[in-house]
């Protein structure tokens, strides 16, 4: 992972204030598709395996837990098991982002912050953009 992937995924998390790794997938989709669709390539080495109403990140966990100054918080209930699980900011540390990406992300969480996950992923998936890139099953 390299530090720009790190330093979006803790700004996104920062700004959040907590994010489940399905959340964060789709912002960080998101930001790869706008700036795909201006620079003809995305901002991240990410590479999304899709299908037609879901994805994934490849080794997306690891990235979560690789990275400076977030951790993983799970929830459990009262048998000890995990119910819900998010990731949120620990430690502050500096992040070094473009200020026009940093627009461009702050833009995305506005629109994105009242969504639910079921939304978010419906809007995600129906977008022509993504449904082209399913048809190759990977975007990298």
């Amino acid at each position: 992972m390299s530090v720009k992937e790190e330093d979006l995924i803790y700004y996104i998390i920062e700004r959040l204030g907590e994010a489940t790794p399905f959340r964060l997938s789709r912002t960080l989709f998101l930001l790869d598709l706008s700036y795909w669709k201006t620079k003809g390539q995305k901002l991240t080495s990410l590479r999304y395996v899709l299908s037609p109403f879901v994805f994934y990140i490849e080794d997306f966990k690891l990235y979560l837990e690789q990275t400076p100054g977030v951790r993983r918080i799970e929830i459990k209930d009262e048998q000890g098991n995990p119910v819900r699980g998010y990731f949120k900011v620990v430690s502050f540390r500096k992040v070094n982002l473009d200020e026009k990406v940093e627009k461009l992300l702050d833009e995305i969480i506005d629109f994105i912050k009242g969504m639910s996950d079921k939304e978010l992923n419906e809007y995600v998936t129906g977008l022509p953009e993504y449904k082209k890139f399913c048809e190759e099953g990977i975007w990298e």
